[in-house]
């Protein structure tokens, strides 16, 4: 439900975008001197105002413009919020986890362990999240409380009044309407003599059979009403045998003028906007100049016709004494009397000559500049404005640094921006990290590692900058992160090491907010102990069945230990093959090595090496045939720009994650694939390419959902059965939309949901929604997907409750359908600041238990949404012998049960407020010796 804060918010937008956009009309108005040029501009100006709000507030506004932060809002929610560290949201980011980081999130162990093959060398990125020191905030707080106490009351007066003033405004056009829809209704046909003067008059004007001619002794002044059947409403002393048949040729003309131009539907259109427009002077006057501009063209027409231009303005001098009826839903002959010098200096001027159609080079440009104004409002967005801290002098005890935090940035975005010293608006030092290499079986520091750290923003995955360091002889390196790339909002970091004598690797990435987020809590980096495994090279050729060399084939090295699943243990190595087809790779000297070969020209291949190192000799290809076919959406229409990625199904769990076929459709949907040989083959379509050598930098940080459904299958290929074109299609869907909030009701950023289930027998797993706004997504699923499971995800800093349509808020993350078969709408996500506990375990002694393990969950929920639920757990992970739950859901109650081997399970229940942390020693007492 909207409350007062959201309404306002959005009462003050559309009072904002429509003054600036009404107000851009009236000035191109004054330039404007033909009406038709008029009536053009003043209907483009109010779809301007309708097409800017609705875009705004539906959250589609285009990446490329600009967004518009205006601080008008106070502060009181969000300092009193600071005390207790509430985090907003990042942009929707999906959080997986790296296979060599041991930055593992609760909440994506499940996808890192089903989904292995794809997230094994990349993480994506974790939200930022910043707690604001206490004592700072609650000063802020309390300048807040004191200075904006009242305005609450004075947020909700103005919408309250705002929203009854458009109601009553709603309630006048309906009457008006109405009171039109009843004059019409108790009018009476003309009469026999009345219709022959009249068809007299008007059979040069070829009115349709659809227009009525109806009379009424209840008005003075002729009307048009109706937009599908239009009635031409005539005075009754117009239509009596002593009429003047001037008058009333001059009437019809007028009022026939109307019906041909449409201006009816214009009228009623620009009063529709009354309700939402009262407020605006700008939106009165335009009213006005539409309806003088309307009655111009109208008379212009009539006098057209007569060719009496002195006699018409008569006519006209006369009705305009005459009682007047102002109804919504018609148009009248004779205006205000304010207007009708204007109407009548046009009539009489001879040297102005009123256009029939409006220039086109002047409404493009007019066009183009309310678009221009319009895209760039769209964006427009209310933030909080900046309240000062106290000086130092004015509180008691305080130190003299005159620290001011930026209050319109959101609490993550403090975090994830270093905290601006002074009145400087950018960060003056750099920001400067360090960490070591060891050897993971001797631990002794490595000299000569190369560490390269990547920096990167995770908004688009744009790469900022990638430097390199040496470790020294205590296996120390250390990198800067210079000003400019501290001010990105977004920052994140990724690291690899490369050393002569041991085996390469990846050692993950991060947002660099929750690195600074996690510093401040007293947790170092992963980064700061960084371990390598002594390495031995592995060589070899590779040829042609001809026994030519093969040059620039891609080869991916894989190593895991020869038992368990040890990341410190773990490589992965990559080389091109030169011109004589040979290769050298380094590879952990101790551990189960295969090799995946992607040619270009010849067919793929994969070796399982095991434990054999040094030179492995010629390694022989086969050559092949390509894969051809058509991709088409679901209505069986071509597709064009997607790429088709074909896996061979006897590799596709051994095999390198790249060791795949990409190849992307043309303009007709058509594909062909790189050679390939007999066999099964798993076929998926999806926005990018994920075989080498297509696939590109970065690419596992991007999953963007296409616009039709497509499930992977498998097909059977021959070379005979390759030359005939296989036809892939995208099966119908059912859609998922997700909002997510901030505490207060207002719009927040998120993550975005993901979903797996069953669908032909086989398991799909939908990792990425489209985003709609900010904080919404649309997730799309195949119709009749089976044991579908919906899940919600965020960072350890923060935490969310999941609201169906017609349900309670739980924290249940997890969500069961048996079978989805419609969309489901109106999924509400609130995001909390999360809370934090850290458990030390001891024994009766104080001695740390360091094997001693946790189970957390909330308590049982109890509303309509029971049946879906899959069980909601607390994560956790150990960190310098403490036991660390987080994302816990503030204000609700969960129970944590500690064990040991040997010891007593102790359980007790908590219930934390929003961004708390909490430290506690929980004692766990000896099991009795059995008796004899």
């Amino acid at each position: 439900m909207l409350n007062a804060d959201l309404l306002f918010v959005e009462v003050l937008r559309l009072t904002a975008c429509a003054l600036i956009l009404l107000g851009a009309s009236m000035i191109v108005l004054r330039f404007l001197k033909q009406p038709v040029e008029r009536i053009r501009m003043i209907q483009t100006s109010l779809l301007a105002v309708l097409a800017t709000v609705v875009i705004g507030t539906a959250g589609v506004v285009p990446k490329i413009v600009p967004k518009i932060k205006l601080p008008i809002l106070d502060r009181a929610n969000s300092d009193s919020e600071a005390v207790k560290g509430i985090e907003t949201g990042n942009r929707p980011q999906q959080l997986a986890a790296d296979s060599n980081t041991g930055e593992l999130a609760q909440h994506s162990i499940e996808v890192a362990a089903i989904a292995a093959n794809e997230m094994r060398h990349s993480s994506i990125n974790e939200a930022p999240f910043n707690t604001i020191a206490a004592s700072e905030a609650t000063r802020a707080a309390a300048i807040s409380t004191t200075r904006f106490e009242v305005l609450p009351w004075i947020r909700g007066a103005c919408v309250f009044g705002f929203l009854l003033v458009s109601l009553l405004n709603v309630v006048y056009l309906l009457i008006g309407f109405a009171a039109t829809r009843r004059l019409i209704r108790i009018a009476t046909p003309l009469t026999e003599s009345a219709a022959a003067s009249l068809k007299q008059i008007v059979s040069e004007f070829s009115i349709p059979e659809r227009v009525r001619f109806v009379s009424s002794d209840t008005i003075d002044i002729p009307m048009v009403s109706g937009i599908w059947r239009p009635t031409i409403l005539l005075p009754a002393s117009m239509t009596g045998n002593d009429a003047d048949p001037l008058e009333l040729k001059h009437s019809v003309s007028h009022e026939w003028a109307h019906i041909q131009r449409h201006d009816l539907l214009t009228w009623q259109m620009a009063s529709l906007c009354q309700p939402f427009l009262w407020i605006q002077p700008c939106y009165w006057i335009l009213l006005r100049e539409l309806r003088v501009a309307q009655d111009q063209l109208a008379d212009q027409f009539a006098t057209e016709r007569s060719n009496e231009q002195t006699l018409y303005a008569a006519t006209l001098m006369q009705l305009s004494r005459a009682r007047q009826r102002m109804l919504p839903g018609a148009l009248t002959m004779a205006s205000g009397k304010s207007n009708l010098y204007r109407r009548v200096e046009m009539i009489l001027n001879e040297r102005f000559q009123p256009l029939r159609e409006g220039r086109k080079l002047i409404m493009l440009s007019a066009a183009f500049l309310l678009a221009a104004v319009g895209c760039l409002l769209s964006s427009l967005e209310l933030t909080h404005a900046a309240t000062p801290l106290l000086s130092a002098e004015s509180q008691p005890g305080s130190s003299a640094e005159k620290k001011q935090e930026d209050k319109a940035v959101d609490k993550q975005e403090q975090a994830q921006a270093p905290k601006k010293e002074g009145a400087a608006a950018e960060p003056a030092k750099t920001a400067e990290h360090s960490g070591t290499v060891v050897d993971v079986d001797t631990g002794k520091p490595i000299a000569g590692v190369t560490v390269t750290v990547t920096r990167m923003v995770s908004s688009d995955w744009r790469e900022l900058a990638v430097t390199e360091s040496l470790t020294d002889e205590s296996g120390k390196y250390t990198f800067t992160i210079p000003p400019d790339q501290l001010r990105e909002r977004l920052l994140y970091i990724m690291f690899d090491i490369d050393h002569p004598d041991y085996a390469r690797r990846h050692c993950g990435s991060y947002g660099y907010g929750m690195i600074v987020a996690n510093l401040e809590a007293g947790e170092q980096p992963w980064f700061s102990e960084l371990k390598m495994v002594r390495g031995e090279k592995i060589t070899g050729r590779l040829v042609d069945q001809n026994q030519r060399p093969v040059a620039g084939a891609h080869l991916r090295c894989e190593s895991r230990p020869k038992s368990g699943n040890d990341r410190d243990r773990s490589s992965f190595a990559q080389e091109v093959s030169d011109q004589d087809g040979r290769f050298a790779l380094v590879v952990p000297y101790d551990g189960i090595t295969s090799l995946s070969i992607i040619p270009t020209s010849d067919c793929m291949k994969s070796i399982e090496i095991g434990e054999k190192r040094g030179e492995l000799g010629d390694i022989a290809l086969e050559s092949g045939f390509p894969i051809q076919g058509v991709v088409k959406d679901a209505k069986g229409k071509p597709l064009e720009g997607v790429w088709v990625n074909i896996t061979p199904e006897d590799l596709e769990n051994r095999g390198s994650y790249e060791m795949k076929r990409s190849s992307k459709t043309n303009a007709e949907g058509q594909f062909r694939s790189r050679p390939v040989k007999s066999g099964k083959y798993l076929v998926e379509v999806e926005s990018k390419a994920t075989g080498a050598p297509e696939k590109q930098k970065y690419a596992n940080f991007h999953d963007e959902p296409l616009s039709a459904m497509f499930v992977a299958q498998t097909i059977s290929v021959t070379k005979e059965s390759a030359d005939l074109p296989f036809v892939i299609q995208a099966v119908p869907h059912v859609l998922i939309n997700v909002q997510v909030y901030k505490p207060d009701g207002q719009v927040s950023r998120g993550h975005s949901p993901y979903m797996h289930g069953e669908f032909d027998g086989r398991q799909v797993w939908i990792r990425k929604a489209k985003e709609t706004g900010e904080g919404a997504f649309q997730l799309m699923a195949p119709h009749g997907m089976k044991n579908a499971q919906l899940q919600f995800i965020t960072n350890e800093h923060s935490a969310l409750t999941v609201q169906f349509e017609g349900g309670k808020p739980s924290p249940q993350t997890d969500y069961r359908f048996p079978k989805l078969e419609e969309d489901i709408n109106n999924i509400r996500v609130v995001r909390y600041g999360a809370a934090i506990l850290k458990i030390r375990a001891v024994d009766e002694s104080g001695a740390d238990l360091k094997d001693a393990g946790v189970f957390a969950s909330y308590a049982a929920a109890k509303d309509a949404t029971d049946e879906m639920m899959m069980g909601k757990q607390i994560g956790y992970h150990r960190e310098g012998g403490f036991l660390r739950l987080s994302s816990i859901v503030p204000n609700t109650e969960f129970m944590v049960r500690l064990s040991q081997s040997g010891f007593e399970d102790e359980t007790q229940t908590f219930t934390m407020k929003e961004g708390e942390r909490r430290t506690i020693t929980v004692t766990l007492k000896r099991k009795a010796a059995p008796a004899e």
